[in-house]
């Protein structure tokens, strides 16, 4: 059978080992809790501890300095590991100990390997790459819009100025323009 209890480092009672044997068991300053520490910064019901499966569990009941566990806010349900420190206040320390029988040890060490040979591995998702020469592509279109586009209107430009210039070196500006300027008649 598991061995499970709590000693207390830091506070008063320093140096004291208490089996826990409850299945549920309040930690407080209150003479009816079931573990009292006489302590000014605990409060009266400062946390409980509940065996579930064969495992303790802490949680704060709202206490007003808090429970930290191992340097953490304890949140609501936290799970008990062997050798967790537990802080109350700035007065209070307590470690929780577990200690299993030989036999429970390697029963529980090889439960956590068969479970790890048996699980699957996570799938591995194999994603695409791109392909340059898609872009490539793209970029050649472009060119060739661009090319095709800018030619146009150089041959536009050109027409225009070669109009221009062929109305003006034969002087027919009177006769194609002739309504509109006023020096023509």
């Amino acid at each position: 059978m598991t061995r499970y209890w709590l000693t207390i480092l830091e506070g008063p009672q320093k140096g004291n080992d208490i089996d826990l044997v409850e299945e549920k068991i309040v930690v407080g300053r209150h003479p009816d809790c079931d573990i009292n520490i006489n302590d000014p910064e605990i409060s009266r019901n400062h946390f409980t501890l509940t065996k579930k499966n064969d495992e303790y569990w802490i949680e704060d009941l709202g206490s007003t300095n808090g429970t930290v566990v191992n340097g953490r806010p304890a949140p609501k349900l936290y799970y008990l590991r062997d050798n967790c420190r537990i802080n109350l206040g700035a007065n209070v320390t307590l470690v929780f100990h577990k200690e299993m029988p030989k036999l429970e040890q390697v029963a529980t060490q090889l439960s956590r390997v068969e479970r790890l040979v048996t699980e699957k591995p996570p799938p591995v998702i194999k994603r695409k790459k791109k392909e340059p020469v898609v872009e490539e592509k793209k970029e050649r279109e472009t060119n060739w819009w661009t090319w095709g586009c800018f030619g146009f209107v150089l041959i536009l430009v050109i027409a225009a100025v070669v109009t221009l210039y062929y109305i003006d070196a034969n002087f027919l500006w009177c006769e194609i323009f002739g309504a509109w300027l006023p020096g023509c008649y």
